[in-house]
């Protein structure tokens, strides 16, 4: 069972309070899909756990957590219009991200919108959406060489019908020596050559 309250929240950039939804736990039943989203009440927490500030449209997972950058976030969110439904709530977080740099954050509010547009049937946005969440992990993984988020952008890539990307990341990851990834990775190339870009889960791995 997933709990949150709405409290009263200052936004960092602006300055003013308003009420917003806060997520204080969640529960997942049965494994994720390949791109991690979850299945259970957690996957309905995505319209509750992103905070929108009505007054200066910044948006974030806490619009009252305070960090560098803020200055230049000040300057991206006053050339924006206000977000019109949650899919363009997470695109606006995901670009105020991008814009200062923090890619890792900004690939999963780009993700978050693909969920999303998933859910209304809207597919050319929700590959839209994928393949700018694609670009911004593609320059984090460059950066950090994670094996997990290298592994997550196959994914990526393979739902955005990136296929020769998505093969090129999964030569490029080679054997890990760890099951489960080598087990998705076989999975994913399976679905790669078969230019499947169909939604998949974790329950599928090892089912080769």
């Amino acid at each position: 069972m997933s709990k949150f309250i709405v409290s009263n929240v200052k936004c960092a950039i602006c300055g003013k309070e308003s009420h917003q939804n806060v997520v204080l736990s969640t529960s997942s039943f049965g494994k994720p899909d390949l791109d991690l989203r979850p299945r259970g009440m957690a996957r309905e927490l995505l319209t509750k756990e992103l905070q929108v500030c009505p007054h200066c449209s910044y948006s974030y997972s806490d619009i009252s957590e305070k960090y560098e950058g803020q200055d230049a976030i000040r300057l991206i969110i006053e050339k924006s219009d206000m977000p019109q439904d949650m899919a363009s709530a997470y695109v606006h977080a995901a670009r105020v991200q991008e814009y200062i740099k923090n890619y890792k954050s900004a690939s999963l509010f780009y993700l978050r919108a693909a969920w999303i547009l998933d859910d209304n049937n809207e597919s050319v946005l929700a590959v839209q959406m994928r393949k700018s969440a694609a670009r911004c992990l593609e320059i984090d993984v460059k950066n950090t060489l994670d094996c997990e988020d290298a592994i997550l952008l196959v994914d990526i890539l393979r739902r955005a019908g990136d296929f020769d990307r998505a093969i090129f990341y999964i030569n490029d990851i080679g054997l890990t020596e760890d099951a489960l990834y080598d087990g998705i990775l076989a999975l994913e190339k399976r679905l790669v050559e078969s230019k499947d870009s169909a939604c998949h889960s974790l329950d599928e791995v090892g089912n080769e």
